[in-house]
């Protein structure tokens, strides 16, 4: 990047003069370390975790006793796995796979490695390496004896673990020819049962191995026992007259005795020559850039099935409609004739779900929306409605019980979002009580069991203690386990919405009545960015503790994710040992809370500099996006923001950063927005601190759009960065490809109105037509790829800004959507970072905004260098007469709009 060391040391002088420890600097921004992911043996005794970017640009890994002194580190290794027995360790690096003995120096080595998988038989576990040196081979280790076993020549291979069997392709000698062949892990007998040209969609039942694949013109199948793959299904059995082929297979029903595939719709109709190429736009149709979309994805694709044992009788599932889902019994479509984008007010895009059951054929037709889940027991369907409220759907009776409504409790009013003026808040957690007795459920506070029957009353789990304390309650996923015990004892997650500490409660689901049990809570976050590790934890089968390891990944605002072993979530015990950030001028974070200009009380969180000082004045910047502050405790990783503001960042750069919650009032989203963050400012500015002159903006989305509409009425802040906001809202309304009418009309723009039941709202929050009053310079993101604002968005209040000689510039990063990532995203920083330093800290201004970048130096020069000091952006287009009449349009009063 030109000039980039220049420009770095620029950013930093000032803390390396008055800072024992330097600003973040640019470079790590694509390169700071953090724990990614990580694991527990099964025993409980060993762990791995992995760093990214140490060393630089690459990863380490480690392998550690939790109560030992143990410990390999190993750098650039991929695909790490305990085996089942906890003995070892196993992972890739680069063409050696690497079996580490956990506890010893052992490390065994299987050269030439291409990938590996680990088998989990019914008694044993069997490791499968691919190798491609000297020749293309399969090696099979047996973990427990060590026994070895090779086969050459396979190219691909499909196991079956359950029958103690895999599959495998090779290439026939001197022929283009494959071999298919069954071999027996246990034994290691092998079985060639076919030979042909092509074969692809391969399918494997698990439960009883069968295997089925396709060939250039049929079905093929087999089954242990069988001598060879016979001919299941050709192009013959289906009616040519039905413009049908035979597609992919989609794999074996759960009983074994039928097969699901897809019948392929072909078009032979071409377009004719010297014919007119026209879009005809019908009113009573779907969209046509939606139907030119559909054609884009590929041929209708049609879902049948055909029973192994009659393999002539074929049942065609779908008739019409687009598959939702496949359950272990049902098959799920939803049937619209409309645009789907129009379900908010047209009856005929709400779709009906047609429920079609893989034993049978039957068909159950029921008007819900097409998202589902099914209960672990099978027996239910999860249904959720365009009102929110969730249904089950019994599949023995078919009868639908709808669950919210049962659940006693008030109805959500905290941001007025939701259209569903009944909305409790209710929310499925995906955990069920075992034999699909009852699911839960969260409210914004507490745990609800719900029976899918609508028999038994609803029962609070964690007695209401929540809601009466201020604490929302949330499962902790364990072992991917989706069904509970109905006397379990289970640890929950709880989060306090006064302080934002995080902890863990202990309930028991056979005691519903009584208060939840604290564990531990404190100033810190569970893992909201490790799912894959959060709460993994292990049956322990050695007494070194009492019963299950849990293994955590915790952060906090001054405090890397690290992960931690605890077995009582009380005391918790160190894995990891990551801190970038304590090489660097960090933040501290506190909650804070201010009044609004409307006489609420909100709260936001302050980010301070690590080495900040109360006698001297800081700039400081307000950031915003709906409510922020559960967030306090939330570590804020340098460079991963995806247009929002890198806090962290700023912090460390000597900025103070505010972010205000905001609260809404139904059709006033926007002077919502602008009295949360002028009553903010005004808080703000009561402390010393506090430049007051030099307060800045920044938005991302429906935050960038908040930013415009504050800098329409508001000449408080001296600068403003509005990232994918929106601007025109009657344009945006009906905008093909974007943010439409549901948005404003259901969701996060709560007009609950059309625009022609209220136009006021939609032209009142529209901050095009009141860029007349901006006196805030702005930069604007507004990319061209940008799938939920488009990019007129952004270009329309820039073009207006310019028209009204207004100081504005606008970045639009090729290749980027709704938001800016990678090297693009460190440009984003660097650009927004000068044009801040500017304004609130009367650095010298950089190039590009004083001179621009013309489009042929697009790519060759950055204008990232700056320009001599007392250098500022140039005038406008305006002449004299010109300017004049613009600013006596910035005094002009509002306009009065009548509608009749």
């Amino acid at each position: 990047m030109k000039n980039l060391n220049l420009i770095l040391l620029l950013l930093a002088i000032p803390f390396i003069t008055f800072a024992q420890k330097p600003a973040i600097d640019i470079g790590m921004l694509s390169h700071w370390p953090q724990v990614s992911e990580g694991a527990l043996s099964s025993d409980g005794k060993f762990a791995w975790y992995t760093v990214e970017n140490v060393p630089r640009d690459g990863n380490t890994t480690v392998f550690k006793s939790l109560r030992g002194s143990w410990q390999r580190q190993m750098t650039g290794v991929t695909d790490v796995r305990f085996s089942k027995d906890g003995r070892l360790a196993i992972c890739q690096k680069d063409s050696t796979l690497l079996l580490i003995h956990l506890g010893s120096p052992v490390e065994e080595r299987i050269e030439h490695t291409i990938n590996y998988k680990l088998l989990q038989l019914p008694h044993s576990e069997m490791l499968v390496q691919y190798s491609g040196y000297p020749a293309i081979q399969m090696t099979i280790v047996n973990l427990e004896t060590g026994g070895r076993q090779t086969v050459s020549g396979v190219t691909t291979y499909f196991p079956a673990v359950k029958q103690n069997i895999l599959y495998y392709f090779k290439s026939a000698d001197k022929s283009d020819q494959k071999i298919l062949c069954l071999y027996h892990l246990n034994t290691g007998q092998t079985q060639q049962i076919w030979r042909g040209n092509e074969a692809e969609s391969v399918q494997i039942d698990p439960y009883a191995g069968a295997v089925a694949f396709k060939d250039s013109a049929s079905y093929l199948y087999f089954k242990p026992g069988m001598d060879q793959a016979k001919v299941l299904l050709d192009s013959r059995s289906v009616p040519s007259d039905q413009g049908l082929v035979l597609g992919d297979l989609e794999g074996f029903h759960v009983s074994g005795t039928r097969l699901l595939f897809y019948l392929k719709s072909v078009y032979t109709e071409k377009p004719k020559a010297g014919q007119v190429s026209v879009d005809v736009w019908s009113y009573n149709q779907p969209w046509q850039s939606q139907q030119l979309d559909d054609l884009r994805d590929g041929l209708p694709l049609n879902l049948a099935m055909i029973r192994l044992d009659k393999p002539g009788q074929i049942t065609r599932l779908q008739n019409d409609g687009k598959i939702r889902g496949l359950s272990d019994n049902y098959a799920v479509f939803d049937k619209r004739a409309g645009e789907i984008r129009e379900f908010n007010w047209s009856k005929a895009s709400q779709p009906t779900s047609d429920i079609v059951s893989l034993a049978t054929g039957e068909r159950s037709t029921i008007n819900l929306d097409y998202r589902y889940v099914v209960s672990p027991g099978k027996r239910f369907m999860l249904f959720m409605d365009n009102n929110l409220d969730y249904y089950a759907y019994d599949t023995l009776t078919r009868q639908i019980t709808n669950l919210s409504q049962q659940v006693p409790i008030p109805r959500d009013t905290s941001d007025n979002r939701h259209r569903n003026q009944n909305f409790k808040g209710l929310i499925p957690t995906g955990q069920w009580i075992a034999g699909d007795k009852g699911i839960l459920f969260y409210d914004p506070y507490d745990l609800w069991k719900i029976d899918p029957l609508g028999k038994n009353a609803p029962v609070c789990l964690t007695n209401h203690y929540g809601r009466a304390h201020h604490l929302s309650f949330n499962i902790i996923r364990d072992d991917d386990r989706s069904a509970f015990n109905d006397k379990q004892t289970l640890v929950i997650a709880a989060h306090d919405l006064q302080s934002k500490e995080n902890g863990f409660y202990k309930i028991n689901l056979n005691e519903p009545f009584k208060d939840p049990k604290r564990r531990s809570m404190g100033p810190y976050d569970y893992a909201q960015e490790f799912p894959q590790i959060f709460e993994q934890s292990v049956s322990v089968r050695s007494p070194v503790s009492a019963g299950r390891v849990f293994l955590v990944s915790r952060q906090s605002t001054i405090e890397s994710p690290n992960l931690w072993w605890t077995t009582d979530h009380k005391n918790f015990h160190q894995v990891s040992d990551l801190y970038p950030e304590r090489d660097y001028n960090w933040m501290k974070g506190e909650v804070r809370t201010f009044n609004t200009l409307d006489g609420r009380h909100d709260q936001g969180v302050l980010y301070l500099p690590e080495n900040f000082d109360p006698g001297k004045k800081y700039p400081v910047i307000l950031h915003y996006y709906q409510r922020k502050s559960d967030a306090l405790f939330k570590y804020q990783t340098p460079g991963s923001q995806n247009g929002e503001l890198d806090v962290s960042w700023f912090a460390s750069h000597g900025y103070v950063v505010f972010t205000p919650d905001i609260h809404y009032t139904i059709g006033a989203t926007g002077q919502s927005a602008l009295n949360a963050i002028l009553g903010a400012a005004n808080y703000l500015g009561t402390f010393r601190w506090a430049d007051t002159a030099h307060m800045a903006l920044q938005g991302h989305s429906l935050g960038g759009w908040e930013t415009n509409y504050v800098i329409t009425h508001s000449h408080r802040f001296a600068a403003a960065v509005s990232s994918s906001g929106i601007s025109d809202l009657v344009a945006m309304y009906n905008q093909i490809g974007g943010v439409q009418s549901d948005y404003w009309e259901n969701d996060d723009g709560r007009f609950f109105a059309s625009l022609w039941e209220r136009p006021d709202f939609y032209l009142r929050n529209s901050p095009v037509l009141f860029a007349n009053r901006v006196t805030t310079p702005l930069l604007l993101i507004s990319n061209l790829k940008d799938g939920n604002v488009a990019f007129t968005q952004g270009a329309e209040f820039f073009l207006s800004l310019r028209r009204l000689g207004k100081k504005a510039w606008m970045l639009q990063y090729d290749g980027q959507s709704h938001g800016v990532r990678d090297e693009a995203r460190i440009d984003y920083i660097l650009r927004s970072t000068q044009f801040f330093d500017h304004y609130l800290k009367g650095a010298p201004a950089p190039k590009w905004m004083v001179e621009g970048i013309p489009a042929a130096r697009k790519g060759i020069d950055n204008g990232l260098e700056f320009e001599p000091a007392g250098v500022e952006p140039g005038p406008n287009l305006l002449t004299p007469e010109e300017q004049k009449k613009v600013d006596s349009l910035s005094h002009h009063p509002p306009v009065t709009i009548i509608l009749k």
